[in-house]
C-alpha cells in the first residue's frame, strides 16, 4: 500500500463524532484557529462513513466557527498505516466496541482510543475562508 496520504475537503454535516470531547478544550482550539486564520491539520476519517478516527475536539471547533467544510484524510481500519490502541492501557483497542457504541447512538468516553498513523500524517496551511466555500476542491497532499 502506498504511503502516500490523500486530502479532501469534506462537507462537515456528513462528518460523525467517535468519542466525546472537552468543551472547553474544544473552545480555545476553535479560538486559536480563528486567531491564525488557518487550519493546520487534517482529520482522519473512516472512508464511506465519516467517522473520525482522530480529531474530535477539532471537528467540535470546526462546527462552532460554521465551517462549511475541513480537509480530512480518508482512510480505513484496515488500511496498514492505522494503529488503534486503548489510552488506558496501551493494549489494541477492540473496534467492535466502537462500533456497538456508535451502532447505540452514543459515543465513546472522553480518550478512549488513541490512533497512529505511520507515516505520520501531512501538515496543511488552509485558509478559513476557503473552508467557508461551496463547491468542495479536492486537495492532493503527499
Amino acid at each position: 500500500m502506498a504511503h502516500r496520504y490523500d486530502i479532501e475537503l469534506t462537507a462537515i454535516d456528513t462528518l460523525r463524532a467517535s468519542e466525546a470531547v472537552d468543551e472547553d478544550h474544544a473552545r480555545a482550539l476553535a479560538r486559536d484557529i480563528l486567531s491564525q486564520q488557518l487550519w493546520r491539520t487534517a482529520l482522519p476519517i473512516e472512508r464511506g462513513s465519516g467517522l473520525v478516527m482522530d480529531g474530535n475536539h477539532r471537528l467540535f471547533a470546526a462546527r462552532l466557527l460554521g465551517l462549511r467544510r475541513i480537509p480530512c484524510v480518508l482512510l480505513d481500519y484496515t488500511d496498514s498505516r492505522v494503529s488503534v490502541s486503548a489510552w488506558a492501557d496501551g493494549q489494541a483497542f477492540d473496534l467492535a466496541l466502537l462500533y456497538g457504541t456508535l451502532a447505540a447512538g452514543r459515543v465513546l468516553p472522553y480518550k478512549t482510543t488513541r490512533h497512529r498513523f505511520r507515516p505520520a500524517l501531512p501538515s496543511i496551511n488552509l485558509p478559513l475562508a476557503l473552508l467557508c466555500q461551496d463547491p468542495p476542491l479536492p486537495l492532493r497532499q503527499g
